[in-house]
């Protein structure tokens, strides 16, 4: 189907959301620059990630092309992207745009609406295989497949570097990082979660104790995004009061002091 040219409207969505970043977005944007990596933003959605670590990256001295690279199932949200980095100045080099959708294996995804879910949100489709269609019976198809690609097979394609991960795939978090099989950790030393789709969702990530076992098995550390706290582990069990996890490798250089490190339980407010 041929992709709409977006509104002006669509792409100031990033220009208003910027100034107003919450603590946990212009952290972890300042995680994404703080080391020589590039930023790897899987399910960009409309790109408020991608365009505000591609603003900031030449201001921190690097304008080399491809220091990020959004991923995205949903054509239109990339065309959204490409419109606001011209809008708002930004050299098209810096973010590689990937149209396909993350999972284990490599076939065509549908775009599902589940129960409430509002048609206007591409963000909270789900993308699920032919099989998963006919499985749900009140799940409503919202256009044509996209195909998938592992994670795996995405890393292998782009430039060999060090990468600092978003991860926002409506639950297909697990799948992905499965298809690492052994994790490229020492090239992922940041792996920044959306957590409550894969807390709840038992269907996405039927698993979610193998999950927290693999990460933390490969030296990974949860803590509060915007804090930077620990997390204790059973927070992870505790949606929705965490929605967000960010997962630390114990050879990532860190952005906070050791001296003061301390954790966060998710009983007290956040």
């Amino acid at each position: 189907r041929s992709t709409p040219k977006p509104s002006s409207a669509a792409s100031d969505v990033y220009k208003r959301q910027t100034p107003g970043t919450p603590g946990s977005d212009k952290k972890h944007c300042m995680i994404a620059f703080s080391q020589d990596a590039v930023f790897l933003d899987l399910g960009s959605n409309l790109g408020v990630y991608s365009l505000l670590v591609a603003q900031l990256r030449p201001s921190a001295g690097d304008g080399r092309p491809g220091r990020v690279v959004a991923v995205d199932a949903q054509a239109d949200n990339l065309a959204f992207i490409s419109h606001s980095l011209v809008k708002n100045n930004i050299p098209q080099q810096m973010i590689t745009l990937v149209h396909n959708a993350i999972s284990d294996v490599s076939e065509p995804l549908y775009p599902i609406r589940l129960g409430n879910d509002p048609k206007d949100n591409p963000g909270s489709w789900q993308f699920v295989s032919k099989v998963e269609v006919n499985e749900e019976e009140e799940g409503e198809v919202l256009g044509r497949p996209t195909v998938s690609i592992t994670m795996a097979s995405l890393l292998s394609s782009l430039p060999h570097s060090t990468y600092i991960v978003k991860m926002d795939i409506q639950g297909m978090e697990c799948k992905a990082l499965r298809s690492l099989g052994t994790f490229p950790a020492a090239r992922m030393p940041y792996i920044f979660m959306e957590w409550n789709e894969i807390a709840v969702s038992p269907k996405r990530c039927p698993n979610i104790d193998d999950l927290i076992h693999q990460l933390e098995s490969e030296g990974y550390i949860a803590r509060w995004p915007s804090q930077l706290a620990l997390m204790p582990k059973h927070c992870l069990y505790a949606p929705p009061m965490v929605t967000d996890v960010l997962w630390v490798h114990k050879s990532a250089r860190p952005i906070w002091s050791w001296n003061t490190d301390w954790a966060i339980d998710c009983k007290v407010d956040q």
